[in-house]
């Protein structure tokens, strides 16, 4: 099916469009029979990047788009099944890719929205495509932490990072989603094929009997104690911040029912310390705790990083980028 005669490397086939889209449909299918409804699906994992030594297939903007439109979109809507379509599902240095799959109104009627990865780029990408693309959806779909150097310093760069770049940022730039990697690993970072530094929400010793809560865990910690179920995000339109230490502080977002006005108090930590949304609402979403009361260790380590955050940031992202390497090098 594939132009490499494997499973690794090469493109898909343009004569095996229709056997593939099919396949994805009895995969939607055979997983709403076991009670696991899919609401959406992505054409092809990170299309941009060919691994050389486990399964992955690359597809241009055009190609995706060209399946999308031709295969799987009427696969999908002739099974009568209700799963939307994402496109992309790659880093935020290329929002050139989507652009060309929303602006191709045949593959655009099938899609919902662009699905982005954190390894490159910055979430001001997402902003770039909702700003052409206002009517289609922006979700976060994937991002492995990785272990630092030194290690010790693994949980407070994660942390900081991720609370930064998915959470805040990520949410500021209009994502509906915010999706790590993986759920649970072991000690070396598997199973994996190959990235044995990549972290996740929980590490499951076996033979110790014992998880051990990551950073991950909490950075999703933070918001989920303040988004709850019901609850959206729109940007203030109103709200100024000024600068400290010649830095913009991040735009707050408002938290709101579906169907109502809410609003809801959320912290997070900044390049530049703490911020805090402004609340007017009468009857806001249900409220949580402080962030700081979620884990003594966030607070312990915010003074020592609050210097180094942007250096430590950007050293975070590379060693991301490094970890997925390892899967082509190993």
């Amino acid at each position: 099916m594939k132009t490499s005669g494997s499973m690794i490397g090469g493109t898909l086939n343009s004569a095996d469009y229709q056997v593939f889209a099919n396949y994805l449909v009895k995969f939607i299918q055979a997983y709403d029979a076991a009670g696991v409804p899919i609401s959406l699906i992505t054409a092809q994992n990170e299309p941009e990047y060919s691994p050389s030594n486990y399964p992955g297939s690359t597809f241009t903007s055009t190609q995706e788009a060209n399946f999308i439109a031709n295969n799987l979109g009427p696969a999908i809507r002739a099974a009568g099944l209700t799963t939307g379509i994402l496109g992309y599902d790659h880093n935020w240095n290329d929002p050139s890719f989507p652009e060309t799959i929303l602006g191709d109104s045949s593959a655009a009627q099938y899609v919902t929205g662009t699905a982005w990865h954190c390894y490159a780029g910055d979430p001001s990408a997402q902003s770039t495509v909702e700003a052409l693309y206002p009517s289609y959806g922006t979700y976060e779909t994937e991002c492995s932490g990785s272990q630092s150097s030194p290690v010790s310093d693994t949980f407070a760069d994660t942390l900081d990072w991720e609370l930064e770049n998915l959470v805040v940022d990520g949410i500021r730039n209009y994502s509906k989603s915010v999706v790590t990697w993986n759920m649970a690993l072991n000690p070396s970072g598997g199973p994996s094929m190959n990235c044995t530094t990549c972290t996740a929400l929980v590490t499951v010793n076996n033979s110790a009997d014992t998880a051990t809560y990551n950073a991950e865990y909490y950075s999703l910690g933070q918001v989920s104690k303040f988004v709850k179920p019901g609850c959206g995000a729109h940007r203030l339109q109103h709200l100024r911040l000024g600068q400290r230490r010649g830095r913009r502080l991040p735009e707050p977002r408002r938290l709101r029912r579906a169907g109502g006005t809410e609003l809801q108090h959320l912290r997070a930590r900044t390049p530049s310390g703490w911020m805090r949304t402004a609340s007017t609402s009468t009857t806001p979403c249900p409220p949580g705790p402080s962030p700081r009361s979620l884990d003594p260790r966030f607070h312990q380590h915010r003074r020592r990083h609050q210097l180094e955050h942007v250096v430590r940031g950007r050293q975070q992202q590379q060693r991301r980028l490094r970890g997925r390497h390892q899967r082509q090098h190993r």
